[in-house]
């Protein structure tokens, strides 16, 4: 897409320094319309970084662009503004715009009888919640007990296995009462709050696009 470019990091480590630098070079061309102020102690900079970076790390560049790696990719990709930390009260049947991320949440209570599995969005037993709801983005030490299993696994661990690159984990929604994270965004719900044979009401949760 327009703000970033994707190479194959293993085909990269095989080139030779000057091979890379095209690439690089061109990549950011790509993106920014000309390679003014682009120099060689960028590029070699970026030839360095190929052969002793790993995941999660990122180097920044001139011109706003900075490069980074996340599992077997190298990402050129212009830089992007930091996602604040953000938290909001959920009211029921009331649409909520998170403009940090442009995304509207909707949190509605249905009847277990009128329950649509067909849909996309996520159900949780609402008389298992307990207190406030609340939407926000992770903090450090966020853990869950994801669905079908007993014991809780940290977020950190679960953007990993999901292969979600570090900046784009901030984005990702939570949902969370007083005392646990109910459902993280892409993931699974809770383990306790799953709905059951004895499930009366239901929160039914879709998140769309603004």
């Amino acid at each position: 897409n327009e703000m970033q470019v994707v190479f194959d990091l293993y085909k990269l480590k095989k080139m030779e320094d000057y091979e890379t630098g095209r690439l690089i070079k061109y990549a950011i061309g790509c993106l920014k319309g000309d390679t003014n102020n682009i120099e060689m102690k960028h590029l070699d900079y970026v030839n360095e970084f190929i052969k002793t970076g790993t995941t999660g790390k990122a180097i920044d560049l001139s011109e706003g662009f900075m490069v980074n790696i996340s599992y077997n990719d190298l990402i050129v990709r212009k830089s992007i503004e930091k996602i604040e930390n953000f938290k909001y009260n959920i009211k029921i049947n009331e649409p909520l715009y998170i403009r940090e991320i442009g995304k509207v949440i909707l949190c509605k209570l249905i009847d277990a009888a009128n329950l649509n599995m067909n849909d996309k969005s996520i159900n949780i037993d609402y008389e298992l919640v307990n207190g406030n709801l609340v939407v926000r983005n992770r903090r450090d030490g966020d853990k869950i007990i994801p669905c079908g299993m007993t014991g809780t696994k940290k977020l950190k661990d679960i953007f990993i296995d999901m292969k979600v690159p570090i900046y784009e984990r901030n984005k990702k929604l939570i949902i969370a009462d007083d005392d646990n994270i109910l459902w993280v965004e892409d993931f699974r719900i809770h383990n306790d709050y799953k709905i059951s044979s004895s499930t009366r009401k239901i929160l039914n949760i879709t998140i769309t696009e603004a």
